[in-house]
C-alpha cells in the first residue's frame, strides 16, 4: 500500500512533507497520538481487508500540538481485481473543542441540578417533561423513560391539578409563579410540597424551569404549632380561648338552624387538697384521668375546655337541659366511681360538682351561658358538693 497523491492542505495538516508520505504511507500511523496509534492502524487494516468504508477520527501531533482529524476513505474496484481508495482528511479539531466545552457546560449542569435539595423539572409549553434531575426520579418512582410519556398535569388530581394548570399558565403569561399541592407519586402516596416555576426562551421557544421542595416536615410543624394554640398542654382538651371560639360558632349554628344548646361548668371537689397531699404531679396525673373520662362518656361532637385549674367547661351541642341534665350526672357518676391508684395500695377518688345552662330565646352569648353555669355550680359547693345543678331561667 501506498500513496499515489497527497495534496498540500493534507501535507499542511498533519506537518509531512508530500515525499515522505509518497516515500512511506505509514508515516500517517506514526503522525497519530501515541495511545491511538494502533487503533488507527487496526481500523485501517480491517478496512481493506473487507474492502468496507473507512471512518476514523483521533487525534495527531502536529508541530507539537494535538490536533483532531477526521478520516474518510471510499475503496474503488479495478480492472485488475484491486482496488484504489480515496480518502479525505478534516481537522475536526475546533468542532472537538466546541464539543468537548458543550459537554463540560451540560455536565457543570447536571451537576449543580443533581445537587439541589428538591426535585427540579423543565417542562415546554404543553407541560411535557425536558429535563428534569435524578432526584425527581427518586421521589417519584418512574424512569425516564416513563416520563417522556407524561405530563405535569399526571402528578396532580382534584383541586391540586386545577391550581398547578392555573399557576403553569402563569408562569408561561406572567413569567413565574408558585403553589403548594400534593405530589402524587408512582407509589399512590401523595406528598406535600412547594413548586416554584420561571419562565425561559432557548431558540425562541418558551420553557418552564423550576424547583419542588417537601414541605412535610413544615405542615406537620404548623400542625402542631396549630394544636398546641387550641389545647392545654396537660390534659389535651382545648384551652379556654379555643373553647371560647367553638362555643360561640356553635351558639350561632344553634341560633341559624333553632336547635337547642347546652353548657356544663365542671369542677373537682377539693382539689387543693389532692395537691397539698399528694403533690402537683399527681394532681396533674388526676386532672388527665378525668379528661380520659371525658372522652369514653362524651359524643365527638360535645367540645371540653379547660378553663382554669381544676375547673372544665362543657358544650353540649342540640342538647335540651333534660338531656344535659342526664349527660352531667352520668358524668359525675363515672367521676366519683372511678379508683384513680395513687402509689402501692392507696387508690383516690373524686368528685365533681357540675352547674348547667341551657341556651335561651333572648340571645344569650357565650359568656353569659358560662356565668350561668358557673353561679349554679357554685350552689352545689355551698350545698354540699357532688351534685348536678341547673341554672334557674331568668
Amino acid at each position: 500500500m501506498g500513496f499515489e497523491y497527497v495534496s498540500p492542505p493534507l501535507c499542511e495538516m498533519l506537518g509531512l512533507e508530500a515525499e515522505d508520505l509518497l516515500r512511506d504511507c505509514t508515516l500517517i500511523f506514526s503522525a497519530a497520538h501515541p495511545d491511538e496509534a494502533e487503533d488507527l492502524i487496526r481500523a485501517n487494516s480491517h478496512a481493506r481487508t473487507t474492502l468496507n468504508p473507512f471512518r476514523w477520527e483521533g487525534r495527531f501531533i502536529v508541530h507539537g500540538q494535538i490536533r483532531w482529524l477526521r478520516i474518510s476513505s471510499d475503496p474503488a474496484p479495478l480492472a485488475d481485481g484491486g482496488s484504489l481508495w480515496s480518502g479525505v482528511f478534516n481537522d475536526i479539531t475546533e468542532s472537538k473543542r466546541v464539543e468537548d466545552a458543550l459537554r463540560q457546560q451540560k455536565q457543570f449542569a447536571d451537576d449543580i441540578i443533581n445537587s439541589l435539595p428538591g426535585i427540579f423539572y423543565m417542562l415546554d409549553v404543553d407541560r411535557r417533561f425536558v429535563r428534569v434531575n435524578r432526584q425527581f426520579l427518586t421521589v417519584t418512582g418512574y424512569a425516564q423513560g416513563e416520563l417522556d410519556c407524561m405530563t405535569a398535569g399526571d402528578f396532580f388530581e382534584g383541586e391540586d391539578s386545577v391550581l398547578i394548570a392555573q399557576k403553569t399558565q402563569e408562569v408561561f403569561v406572567r413569567g413565574g409563579s408558585s403553589a403548594e399541592a400534593g405530589f402524587l407519586v408512582k407509589s399512590g402516596r401523595k406528598i406535600p410540597y412547594y413548586f416554584t416555576g420561571r419562565r425561559t426562551t432557548i431558540d425562541g421557544q418558551f420553557y418552564l424551569v423550576g424547583l419542588g421542595v417537601d414541605i412535610t416536615e413544615r405542615r406537620k410543624l404548623e400542625q402542631e404549632l396549630v394544636r398546641q394554640a387550641k389545647t392545654d398542654p396537660l390534659t389535651g382538651v382545648s384551652n379556654r380561648r379555643h373553647f371560647i371560639e367553638m362555643a360561640e360558632q356553635e351558639i350561632l349554628r344553634a341560633r341559624r338552624y333553632g336547635k337547642p344548646l347546652s353548657v356544663l361548668m365542671l369542677d373537682l371537689d377539693e382539689f387543693k387538697l389532692i395537691n397539698d397531699r399528694y403533690g402537683h404531679q399527681a394532681g396533674d396525673g388526676v386532672l388527665c384521668k378525668v379528661c380520659d373520662i371525658y372522652r369514653l362518656t362524651l359524643r365527638v361532637v360535645d367540645i371540653v375546655g379547660r378553663m382554669g385549674g381544676e375547673e372544665f367547661a362543657i358544650l353540649l351541642p342540640e342538647t335540651n337541659a333534660e338531656k344535659a341534665v342526664e349527660v352531667a350526672e352520668r358524668l359525675r357518676q363515672d367521676i366519683a366511681h372511678t379508683a384513680i391508684p395513687m402509689g402501692g395500695d392507696e387508690v383516690l377518688h373524686i368528685t365533681a360538682s357540675i352547674g348547667i345552662c341551657t341556651l335561651g330565646p333572648e340571645g344569650d352569648d357565650i359568656d353569659v351561658l358560662l356565668n350561668r353555669a358557673d353561679q349554679a355550680m357554685y350552689q352545689v359547693k355551698r350545698s354540699g358538693r357532688n351534685r348536678v345543678e341547673v341554672a334557674h331561667s331568668r
